[in-house]
C-alpha cells in the first residue's frame, strides 16, 4: 500500500493522532498539523517504545510502519512491552507478499528471514542448500550487493536473486538477476531480496564419507564420530558454534547440514590444513562458516560469543584453550571435545573438577566392514574419547 492509499483509507486515524511515530521515508510523505508531536523511528528502538508508553498515558499515539508491523517489524516490540488493551494493530501486506505477487510465484513455502542488524547471521544457506526459496529483509549494510558477494564467495551460483526496490512507491522497481549481476550493481534503499535456487545442491543431506572432503591423509573426524559429536552438542536453530582445531572442517560442515545455524567460526592454525578447510567450505556451499586462521588460544578471546563449542584439536595447547574459554565465558556455554589420548582425557577431567563443570565422556570404538574372500571382516578405527562439559 502506498502512502496515498494509506492517507485515503486511514485519514481518520491521522486526524485523531496527537503524536505520530514513523520512519523518515514515510514522514517525508505526510502533511501533519503543527500541533502534532512527531517522533522518528530510529535506534535504540526499545527506548522509543518506552517513551511511547509514557506519552500514550495521556495522548493518542499513532505509529506508522510499512508492511505488516508484526512481520519482523516494530509491532513485535509494541506487543511485548505495551498493554494489549491499549494497543490496536492494523496490518498491511508484507513486503515479501508484495514482491512474490510481482514475481507471480507462490510464497507459501518461502523461508523468511531478517538481516536487520544481523551481520553475523547466515542461516539462509541451510535453506538454500535444500532448494528452498528464501526472502531476506535487508538493511543498508546487509544489502543485495553484500548478499550476492556472500553467495559468490561460497560458490552458490545456481540461483537467481529477485530484488524489490522501494516497493509500493512511485520509485518501485523489481529486478531478477544472477549473483554476479546483483554484485555488480548499486541498489536503492529500501529493498528486499528473494533468493530462488534452482534445486538442491546436495542430495545426501550430510554425514559425508571422508573421501568426499579435502583433507590430509587420515587427519579428519570420521563420519561415525561426527554423528556422536552432533548428538552431544545438541545444536538449536540460530546457534553460533565455535569449532576449535577445525582441521578440514568436517564437523563444522556436518553441523551446518544438520541445523540452520546463524554462524560457525572454524579455527585452524596450520596453513596446509587451513587450505583444506577453505576448499571444503566453498565446495559444500557453507556460507555459515567463517574460516579463521589463528592460534586457538588467541581466537577464543575475541570471537563473537557462541552458544556451543566443539574442540577437535588442541594438542599441548588444550589446557590453555580450556582456560581461555572458561575465563571468558564462565561456563555459560556447553562444550564438547574429542581426544584419543589418556593424558588429554585426564587433563580435561582435572580441569572440569577444578572449575566446577559436570564431566561426562564416552569412548567410541568404530569397526567398519571390509570385503574379504566373498565375505567380510571388520577393521577397527582408532578409539576416540568424546567429552561433554557443562555447568
Amino acid at each position: 500500500m502506498d502512502i496515498d492509499t494509506f492517507k485515503r483509507c486511514y485519514a481518520h486515524w491521522l486526524a485523531r493522532a496527537e503524536v505520530v511515530i514513523t520512519g523518515a521515508p514515510i514522514l517525508q510523505e505526510l502533511t501533519l498539523p503543527e500541533n502534532v508531536k512527531v517522533l522518528e523511528i530510529k535506534p535504540p528502538v526499545l527506548e522509543l517504545v518506552k517513551k511511547l508508553d509514557r506519552l500514550a498515558q495521556k495522548r493518542r499515539v499513532l505509529v506508522i510502519a510499512s508492511g505488516d508491523p508484526l512481520f519482523f517489524g516494530i509491532g513485535r516490540l509494541l506487543s511485548k512491552h505495551l498493554d494489549h488493551t491499549r494497543l490496536k494493530i492494523i496490518p498491511n501486506i508484507t513486503a515479501v507478499q508484495y514482491l512474490f505477487a510481482r514475481l507471480k510465484i507462490p510464497w507459501d513455502d518461502v523461508k523468511c528471514l531478517s538481516l536487520h542488524g544481523s551481520a553475523e547471521s547466515r542461516e539462509f544457506f541451510f535453506w538454500l542448500r535444500l532448494g528452498k526459496k528464501v526472502a531476506l529483509l535487508t538493511d543498508p549494510v546487509n544489502n543485495p550487493t553484500k548478499i550476492a558477494e556472500i553467495l559468490l564467495q561460497h560458490n552458490f551460483r545456481a540461483c537467481q536473486l529477485a530484488i524489490g526496490e522501494a516497493l509500493g512507491s512511485d520509485r518501485e522497481k523489481v529486478t531478477v538477476a544472477t549473483p554476479e549481476e546483483a554484485f555488480a550493481k548499486h541498489w536503492n534503499q529500501p529493498n528486499i531480496v528473494a533468493i530462488l535456487p534452482y534445486g538442491k545442491v546436495n542430495n545426501e543431506g550430510g554425514f559425508f564419507d571422508e573421501a568426499q572432503l579435502s583433507h590430509q591423509a587420515g587427519l579428519i573426524t570420521k563420519r561415525e564420530i561426527r554423528a556422536v559429536v552432533l548428538a552431544m552438542l545438541r545444536l538449536n536453530p540460530g546457534n553460533i558454534l565455535w569449532d576449535i582445531g577445525a582441521g578440514s572442517g568436517s564437523v563444522s560442515i556436518e553441523a551446518c547440514y544438520s541445523t540452520p545455524l546463524a554462524r560457525v567460526y572454524a579455527v585452524e592454525k596450520n596453513p596446509t590444513t587451513f587450505k583444506h578447510l577453505v576448499n571444503n567450505v566453498a565446495a559444500f556451499h557453507c556460507g555459515e562458516i567463517e574460516a579463521v586462521q589463528e592460534d586457538a588460544v588467541d581466537a577464543v578471546n575475541h570471537l563473537p560469543e557462541p552458544d556451543r563449542i566443539f574442540i577437535g584439536g588442541g594438542g599441548k595447547d588444550l589446557p590453555a584453550i580450556l582456560e581461555g574459554i572458561h575465563n571468558r565465558l564462565q561456563g555459560r556455554v556447553p562444550l564438547v571435545l574429542t581426544t584419543v589420548l589418556w593424558d588429554s582425557l585426564e587433563n580435561v577431567k582435572n580441569f572440569a573438577k577444578s572449575k566446577g563443570y559436570n564431566f561426562s565422556a564416552v569412548q567410541v570404538d568404530v569397526q567398519r566392514s571390509k570385503p574379504i574372500s566373498g565375505s567380510f571382516r571388520f577393521d577397527s578405527l582408532n578409539p576416540v574419547f568424546i567429552v561433554h562439559l557443562e555447568r
